[in-house]
């Protein structure tokens, strides 16, 4: 929790807000969602969690319960995550999102049947739901294992086995011996018990009382050492220097090491490289209808970070697209907004401009629904993107 204090006296002017009407209603709602959104983004995840809770108490909505459940697994409140990507399901069942959420909080509960139940359930799973379940089959075998191994260890223990015998080895009497030594002006007042040469110390070759255990090193040894000051550096000025890649903007420009670096702001960048993506322009159903994205906005932020040797991209750029769609003279405009909700995870909200009755069909369940054939095909461009600019940094 940001600051150790209570996300509800923090977001207290939204969670006590009044509504007299639906407008007042539907304003608050977006400002909630947003403010929500924000605080997801920056890692706030019990704000995130209160300001979702209030949006559903508002207003119910498959979206806000699949995010819901997305912020319970980053807090490992998995329980709560499974009931909110049930709830979401129960509102869209084709919601690939909250299918995901699901089957990562049965995943996580080692609820290992289950999950690959709810796998079996999803229509067309995307990759990242085929690796997961990749990852549940793994760790049920590993389960599975380490049971059989407990079992059979528990078995083994129900056997009778010999009682070793202990071995009794004979030892013999210790004998002291005591040294006298008479005192004498020279030794008087030392401890005339035991020899001088137990006492941990030695005089050296020079003269100087010094560790029994020290080592002194010879001239010879000293000469075989190499020189451990620190060495100036010397730069022959007609060796050939190394060839910057002035093409690539990830790279640093930092003068005393070419290689090296932090953190770099690479916004501004990305902003004019994402243009050479769009537009984008795709047929469906077999050819019957056209669909076009143009690029209208990109906004957020994009930094490259090195960090022991490794590179890495941070993409947390926002889109906002133009879509039209053309099927037997009929047209449908209409707008999208895509923010990123961080690993590769993207909120949508579609907003329809203007629509032919002939599409509405259409653009009803292909075009403004989450998780279907258009908003996939922009999102598969924009992993393609985030790819591009890994390789870039890495290049």
């Amino acid at each position: 929790m940001l600051g150790g204090s209570d996300p509800r006296n923090i977001h207290r002017d939204l969670l006590e807000a009044q509504c007299p009407d639906e407008e007042s209603k539907a304003k608050l709602i977006t400002a909630i969602r947003e403010r929500a959104t924000g605080a997801f983004k920056v890692g706030d995840m019990p704000s995130a969690r209160v300001l979702y809770g209030k949006s559903i108490q508002l207003k119910q909505d498959a979206t806000i319960y699949s995010n819901l459940a997305l912020v319970c697994l980053r807090l490992s409140e998995l329980d709560e995550a499974l009931k909110n990507a049930d709830n979401a399901l129960k509102m869209d069942g084709t919601m690939l999102k909250a299918h995901h959420r699901k089957i990562l909080a049965l995943h996580r509960l080692e609820r290992f049947e289950e999950a690959m139940t709810a796998y079996k359930a999803v229509e067309n799973p995307n990759e990242e739901l085929n690796k997961l379940r990749d990852d549940i089959n793994r760790d049920a075998e590993k389960k599975k294992i380490q049971q059989e191994k407990l079992r059979a260890e528990a078995q083994d223990m129900t056997k009778a086995r010999p009682v070793p015998q202990p071995t009794r080895v004979p030892l013999a009497p210790v004998q002291s011996e005591k040294t006298d030594v008479k005192p004498t002006p020279e030794n008087k007042g030392e401890n005339t018990q035991e020899p001088s040469s137990f006492k941990g110390y030695k005089i050296n070759a020079q003269g100087q009382k010094t560790s029994y255990f020290h080592t002194d090193l010879s001239e010879e040894a000293k000469a075989m050492l190499p020189d451990m000051r620190p060495q100036a550096i010397q730069v022959d000025e007609n060796s050939p220097k190394k060839e910057r890649k002035n093409d690539n903007p990830f790279l640093p420009r930092s003068s005393w090491n070419e290689n090296t670096f932090e953190t770099k702001d690479c916004t501004k960048y990305a902003k004019d490289e994402v243009k050479q993506f769009f537009p984008l322009n795709f047929d469906l159903m077999g050819g019957q209808v056209s669909v076009e994205i143009t690029l209208e906005k990109t906004t957020g932020e994009l930094t490259v970070s090195a960090s022991r040797g490794k590179i890495k991209v941070l993409d947390m750029l926002n889109y906002e697209f133009n879509w039209q769609v053309i099927a037997d003279n009929a047209e449908a405009t209409g707008n999208y907004k895509f923010e990123n909700a961080t690993d590769g995870d993207y909120d949508v909200v579609s907003t329809t401009k203007n629509c032919d009755p002939k599409l509405r069909s259409f653009v009803s369940s292909d075009v403004s629904k989450e998780g279907k054939s258009v908003q996939m095909r922009i999102i598969e461009e924009l992993h393609k993107i985030t790819k591009h600019f890994i390789a870039r940094a890495e290049s």
